[in-house]
C-alpha cells in the first residue's frame, strides 16, 4: 500500500496504524450483513472467508487482526466432541473474537432405540432402510421410462450416457439394500443360525455396530442433560466471546453434508448404513414415531444459562417443530425460572419464533390452557423495551388442522415496544388486534401479516385498518395468504383478483399503500356474518 505523508513528513503505512483501526479496516472483509424479517428474521453475512484467508498471508499483523473473522457462528449439538470444539474456539485468543453467533441442535437420540435392539432398534431401522429402497427403486423405474421415451424418440436432448450411469447406481443400491434388508428380516424373525450366510452374518453386524454407536451416543447425551452441563458448557463458551450476542436453536440437523450412499469413503453402502443408522432424530420424526422428546426444557434452560454465566443476547431465533399432542407445559420453567428469562431478555433486539407446519395428522386444536402456555413462552422474551425486530409463526400451535378457537394476536400486544419497526406474524388473529397493535406502537413499526387466519370481523376491515396506518405514518405494511371471515366465501378467481400478483402488486396491497381508492374487497361475502371466539388474556 501506498505510503501517506504525516503533518511531520514521516512517511505511514498501514501497518503503523493501532490494531483497533485495522480490526475497522479487515472487517469490511466479512461481507455486509444480511438480516431479513421475510425470511424468518436470519441475520448473517456472506461468505468472505477466502478474502480473509488470502489477508491472514500477508504478515503476522495482518494474521493477528484479521483471523477472528474466519468463524462468525459455532454449530453445538448435544454431545461432548461438539462441545469440545466450541469450547475450543471460545478459548482461541483470536477466533473467539469474530463469533457473533450460536447455533444449537436439539436433535436428539431415543431410550426406546438405544436400549431396545431386536424389538425397537431394529424394526425401526427396518422401516428406515425399507423406504429408502422404495426411493430409489421409484427413482430406477422414473430413468427406465426416459430411456424408453428416448428412444422411441418422445424426449428429445437426453444425455443417454448420464442417464445410464445415474441408472447403474439406483439398480445397484436397489439390489445392496434388498440384500441387506432380506438380512435384517432374518434377525428380527428369529430365524435359526443355521439359515444365516456369511453374508446375512456381515449385514446383521453391520446393524450391530449401528446400535452400539447409537447407544453410546445415548448415555452421552443422558448424562450432559440429566447434570446440566451441556447447557452450562454452552453458556460459558457464550461467555468468553465478547460479541457472540446471536443464539439459534432448532429441531433440526445443522449440517447441510450430504453422505454419498456407494461412495467408497464412506464404506460403500453398509458404511453409509452404519453412520446414517447412529444419527439423533429431529422432533418431525419423534412425532411421526411417537416419541418422547428430551431436550425441550434447553429451550428455557440456554438463554438462562447464558444469562447467569455473565452474558446476554441480543437476537434469538427458535424454529421448532411442535407436532400434535405436544407437551406445551414443558415449554414453561418454574415462575422464578421465566422471571429471570425475562431479565436475561432485556437487552434483546431480534426474536424469532418459528413453529414449523406438522399436519401429518389429525388433532385438536390447542386448548386455552395450552395456548398461554405458548403465549408465556414467547412473551418471556418479548416483553422488554429493546425489541426492535419480531417474527413470530405461531399458525401451526394454534391452527392444526382444525379452526382455531382462541387469537394469537395478543402476542402482538406484550407492550407498546418503542423501538420496534418492524414485525412479521402468521397466526390466527382478529382486528381489534391490529387496530390495538397499530395503537400501542404508534405506528412506528411495519407490519407484515402472511398465511393468518381472521377469526371474526372481516378481511375488508383490516384492509381499512392497516390503509389508515400507513397514509397517517408512511410506514409500509402488507397482507398476503389471508383465510377465515369472507375470504372463505370467495370464488378462487376473486381470491386471485384481489390477493394474487404477490406483495407488492396484489390489489389488496396496492390499496394499504393508497396506489387504488377502493377497497377490492367491498361489496364481496356483505351476507356472511362471523362468529365470536375465545380472547388470550
Amino acid at each position: 500500500m501506498d505510503s501517506v505523508q504525516s503533518q511531520d513528513h514521516t512517511s505511514l503505512h498501514i501497518l503503523n496504524f493501532p490494531n483497533e483501526i485495522l480490526f475497522r479496516i479487515f472487517d469490511f472483509l466479512r461481507s455486509e450483513p444480511v438480516r431479513s424479517i421475510a425470511v424468518g428474521g436470519a441475520f448473517g453475512y456472506r461468505n468472505g472467508k477466502d478474502d480473509v484467508k488470502n489477508t491472514r498471508l500477508v504478515c503476522r499483523r495482518f494474521r493477528d487482526a484479521s483471523s477472528h473473522l474466519l468463524i462468525s457462528s459455532i454449530n453445538v449439538s448435544v454431545n461432548k466432541a461438539s462441545l469440545a470444539q466450541l469450547d475450543e474456539i471460545s478459548r482461541h485468543p483470536l477466533m473467539s473474537k469474530g463469533v457473533r453467533k450460536v447455533n444449537v441442535s436439539l436433535r436428539f437420540f431415543d431410550a426406546s432405540s438405544a436400549n431396545y435392539f431386536e424389538d425397537v432398534y431394529c424394526y425401526n431401522q427396518l422401516r428406515r432402510l425399507t423406504s429408502i429402497i422404495s426411493l430409489y427403486r421409484t427413482r430406477k423405474e422414473s430413468l427406465l421410462r426416459t430411456l424408453s421415451e428416448a428412444a422411441q424418440g418422445l424426449q428429445e436432448d437426453i444425455n443417454i450416457p448420464k442417464v445410464n450411469s445415474q441408472l447403474k447406481i439406483q439398480i445397484e443400491i436397489v439390489a445392496t439394500g434388498g440384500r441387506i434388508l432380506e438380512s435384517w428380516r432374518k434377525l428380527t424373525d428369529h430365524a435359526p443360525d443355521t439359515d444365516l450366510d456369511d453374508e446375512d452374518r456381515a449385514n446383521i453386524e453391520y446393524l450391530q455396530r449401528a446400535h452400539k454407536r447409537y447407544r453410546d451416543a445415548y448415555l452421552e447425551q443422558e448424562q450432559l442433560l440429566s447434570d446440566g452441563s451441556f447447557a452450562q458448557e454452552v453458556a460459558n463458551a457464550v461467555a468468553r466471546m465478547p460479541i457472540a450476542k446471536s443464539l439459534f436453536v432448532t429441531h433440526e440437523s445443522l449440517s447441510n453434508r450430504v453422505l454419498n450412499i456407494l461412495a467408497p469413503e464412506t464404506g460403500g453402502m453398509p458404511g453409509f448404513l452404519v453412520t446414517d443408522m447412529a444419527t439423533p432424530m429431529d422432533w418431525v420424526t419423534a412425532h411421526l414415531h411417537d416419541i418422547t422428546i428430551p431436550t425441550i426444557e434447553l429451550l428455557v434452560q440456554i438463554p438462562l444459562a447464558i444469562y447467569r454465566a455473565g452474558s446476554m443476547v441480543t437476537n434469538v431465533h427458535y424454529k421448532l417443530a411442535l407436532p400434535p399432542e405436544f407437551p406445551f407445559s414443558r415449554l414453561i420453567g418454574s415462575d422464578q425460572d421465566m422471571s429471570e428469562l425475562n431479565a436475561a431478555m432485556q437487552e434483546l433486539k431480534d426474536f424469532t419464533f418459528e413453529s414449523m407446519d406438522i399436519r401429518t395428522h389429525l388433532r385438536s386444536v390447542p386448548t386455552m390452557a395450552e395456548s398461554k402456555q405458548i403465549k408465556k413462552f414467547v412473551e418471556a422474551f418479548t416483553d422488554t423495551d429493546s425489541i426492535e425486530t419480531l417474527y413470530m409463526n405461531c399458525s401451526d400451535p394454534f391452527h392444526l388442522l382444525g379452526s382455531p378457537s382462541c387469537s394469537a394476536g395478543s402476542l402482538l400486544l406484550t407492550r407498546k415496544w418503542p423501538r420496534l419497526r418492524q414485525v412479521c406474524f402468521q397466526g390466527p388473529l382478529e382486528p381489534e388486534d391490529i387496530k390495538q397493535f397499530f395503537a400501542n406502537t404508534q405506528g412506528r413499526a411495519s407490519l407484515d401479516l402472511y398465511s393468518n387466519h381472521l377469526l371474526s370481523g372481516s378481511w375488508t376491515e383490516v384492509l381499512d385498518i392497516i390503509r389508515d396506518n400507513v397514509q397517517r405514518t408512511g410506514i409500509t405494511s402488507f397482507v398476503q395468504l389471508p383465510s377465515g371471515s369472507e375470504w372463505e366465501q370467495l370464488a378462487p378467481e376473486q381470491r386471485t383478483a384481489v390477493f394474487g400478483g404477490g406483495r407488492w402488486h396484489s390489489k389488496a396491497n396496492l390499496y394499504i399503500q393508497g396506489l387504488i381508492p377502493e377497497n377490492p374487497l367491498k361489496g364481496l361475502g356483505e351476507n356472511n356474518h362471523w362468529g365470536m371466539v375465545q380472547v388470550l388474556e
